[in-house]
C-alpha cells in the first residue's frame, strides 16, 4: 500500500492530464525529480509535482522552451530574478509581436467574409487578399 501522501505515476497523469511517456520525458529532462520507489517498485511522486507539471504546462503555453523552464523551477529565494526578469519581457514582446499577426490576420479574413459571395475577380480570393496587403 502507498503512502497518502505520495501519488502513483497513474495518479500523477490522470490529475495533470499528461501521458506516461510525457513524465518520464520531463523526469529526464530535469524537470521532475525522479521519483522514489516503494517497495513493490512503484514510482511514488510527492503531491507538489502536480504543481511543476502545472508551472512547465503554463510555460510552454507561454512560448518559454522546456530549457526556459527548467531554469525558472531551479530558483530559489536567493536566485537572481535579473535572467528571470529579462526572459519574461522577451517573452512578452514576442507574444505581443503574435497577437499583432493574428490580429492582422483575423482583420483579412473578415475583410474576406465580409466580401460578396459572387466574387468577379480571377482566382482564389484568399491569396488575392494576402497578396494585396502583404
Amino acid at each position: 500500500m502507498h503512502s497518502e501522501s505520495q501519488l502513483r505515476t497513474g495518479d500523477i497523469c490522470k490529475e495533470s492530464g499528461i501521458d506516461r511517456e510525457t513524465l518520464r520525458f520531463y523526469e529526464t529532462r530535469g524537470l521532475v525529480p525522479e521519483p522514489r520507489r516503494s517497495s513493490n517498485g512503484y514510482r511514488e511522486y510527492p503531491p507538489d509535482t502536480l504543481v511543476r507539471l502545472a508551472f512547465i504546462r503554463q510555460g510552454k503555453s507561454a512560448g518559454f522552451s522546456l530549457a526556459e523552464i527548467g531554469q525558472m523551477l531551479d530558483l530559489t529565494v536567493d536566485s537572481d530574478f535579473t535572467e528571470l526578469r529579462a526572459a519574461a519581457v522577451t517573452r512578452i514582446a514576442a507574444l505581443d509581436a503574435r497577437i499583432a499577426e493574428l490580429q492582422s490576420m483575423r482583420a483579412l479574413l473578415a475583410e474576406l467574409a465580409a466580401k460578396p459571395i459572387a466574387d468577379a475577380e480571377p482566382g482564389c480570393p484568399i491569396l488575392r487578399l494576402f497578396t494585396r496587403k502583404g
